[in-house]
């Protein structure tokens, strides 16, 4: 029996000009069907606030609160040690955002009701919560695995070992096309096998969790690694040994440059990655320095230039070197000499006429679209992986434990080694601390699991496993939460903690003016 609910207002929900009265909000919150007590918090966002919290907790010996104030994002972490320190399970709390679905988009009329509504429905729904769980463990290995090729492994390699974690590269190809020259440590480190070793072969299973991955390797050296995280760093697309990039390649090594060459030099496709323009401009200053007097044309889509390739950019047209945009991809024709035909958003149809054509557009990474099936995560067209997301979780998938360099939003080296060192400051995070599981997780009633297995297929997590009595089970450690398999289940035996079907339906019972 819940010995009832205690609700926090925070002095800041009123908005900056007062729209909401936060201690008529409170009232109303003490006048709801299960509510032990409410009062306001000053400053709820600041550490000032919390031993007041946790003393309030304790004291009034509730079992479950709610707090009424901003987004959710902002104070879950710090809400969950609250409930922890306080002795309570640290999800038996929901949070009201009052601030920005009330107070800061409706006049001080509107914001009343409806932050008196959104507390009642999360007061609704509190008083539906039980302990979901929870657990937290320490990582088996801190060693790395990195899956990839080229630059991108090279350097993510590099910044792993910076922090002082083990690492293993995973290539298929043979020999390693890891560049090097590019960081002379990691080649004396390679050469060593200290800290940091290479395998050839390609990931054929992956099993466990996060802090604790077992990962077999084929088509190589056979082996099963242990290790604590994952990293995918393939390139975009291999231009290293693309029919473009050979091409220059001959160009240069033979001298023998044409009088003006053509560069195509983007996807046109908002799916696919385009190759990064600090390695088309090194090879615009490398035809140039074979052949001084040489027109070089580089067509994109558009220029994204940034920092020192900015720098690269200006330099390469003080030298000659002409651009032009192209909304739409080009038309490659060949009469006597190659010639392009762009079409500029603003200029319309254009025509250039050139010795040579060279296309260095990006082709389907078939070696990172098969890693990142194995895997279980997501994938552009062109195969390069995706970032669960990009402005509040750079760097992870959707996968715990697995990270991605999502090669679309990577248009240079600079952009590389800014993302290397954030997936590296991750990865340390995760296996330098205890790793928190459960929570919103699913949960299976064996009475009514009628082992069909739809759960096991559907989950893209591998979370739902049949036990000895054919009775469907969930691995905490490995669910994400998504829901998939709740709605999936044709026997309605799988309900998800901090999510079920009963507080859903409580909380829209109080949004159409119910109150419990």
């Amino acid at each position: 029996m819940s010995a009832g609910i205690g609700v926090f207002v925070c002095s800041f929900a009123g908005g900056k000009n007062g729209n909401l009265d936060v201690r008529a909000l409170a009232a109303h919150a003490r006048s709801l069907s299960g509510v032990a007590w409410a009062e306001v918090i000053n400053d709820l966002c600041k550490d000032s606030a919390r031993p007041r919290m946790v003393s309030r907790l304790k004291e009034s010996g509730v079992d479950r609160f709610v707090v009424a104030a901003c987004s959710p994002l902002v104070h879950e972490r710090r809400l969950m040690s609250i409930a922890a320190e306080a002795g309570l399970n640290p999800f038996m709390f929901t949070v009201a955002n009052v601030r920005e679905q009330a107070a800061l988009v409706h006049p001080a009329e509107e914001a009343r009701p409806k932050a008196e509504l959104l507390v009642s429905m999360a007061v609704g729904k509190c008083s539906l919560l039980a302990p979901a769980p929870f657990d937290s463990r320490t990582p088996e290995s801190r060693s790395v695995t990195v899956v990839g090729d080229g630059i991108r492994a090279a350097v993510a390699a590099t910044a792993l070992k910076a922090r002082g974690l083990e690492v293993v590269i995973v290539s298929p190809s043979v020999p390693l096309r890891l560049p090097l020259l590019f960081d002379d440590e990691l080649g004396r480190s390679l050469k060593t096998g200290k800290k940091v070793r290479a395998l050839k072969g390609e990931v054929v299973e992956v099993d466990g969790a996060p802090g604790a991955f077992e990962v077999l390797l084929e088509g190589g050296e056979r082996a099963a690694l242990r290790c604590g995280a994952i990293v995918v760093a393939f390139d975009p697309a291999p231009i290293d040994i693309a029919v473009g990039a050979k091409r220059l390649e001959e160009m240069i090594q033979s001298n023998k440059v044409p009088a003006s060459v053509g560069i195509v030099a983007d996807s046109w496709n908002p799916a696919s990655s385009p190759p990064e323009l600090d390695r088309v401009l090194s090879y615009s200053f490398r035809l140039k320095a074979a052949r001084p007097d040489a027109q070089i044309l580089i067509v994109v889509r558009d220029i994204h230039a940034s920092g020192a390739i900015e720098e690269l950019q200006r330099e390469a047209q003080k030298a000659g070197v002409s651009f032009a945009r192209s909304e739409q991809p080009p038309k490659i024709g060949r009469r006597g000499s190659a010639e392009i035909v762009a079409h500029d958003q603003v200029l319309g149809p254009l025509s250039f006429r050139v010795d040579e054509v060279v296309d260095l557009r990006s082709e389907r990474n078939e070696e990172c679209a098969r890693a990142c099936a194995v895997l279980g995560i997501a994938t552009r067209p062109d195969g390069t992986p995706r970032e669960a997301k990009a402005r509040l979780e750079g760097g992870e998938s959707l996968k715990g434990g697995v990270f991605v360099f999502d090669a679309w939003t990577e248009w240079c080296a600079a952009d590389v080694l800014l993302d290397s060192s954030a997936i590296a400051g991750r990865v340390q995070e995760l296996l330098g601390s205890p790793i928190e599981e459960g929570g919103a997780i699913a949960q299976v009633e064996e009475g009514k699991c009628s082992a069909c297995l739809t759960c096991v297929r559907i989950c893209p997590y591998g979370a739902p496993r049949m036990n000895d009595d054919m009775k469907a089970i969930i691995k905490f450690e490995l669910c994400q939460g998504c829901g998939m398999c709740v709605t999936a289940c044709p026997s309605k035996a799988i309900d998800m903690h901090c999510y079920s079907d009963q507080q859903l339906a409580t909380e829209a019972h109080a949004a159409l003016g119910g109150r419990r």
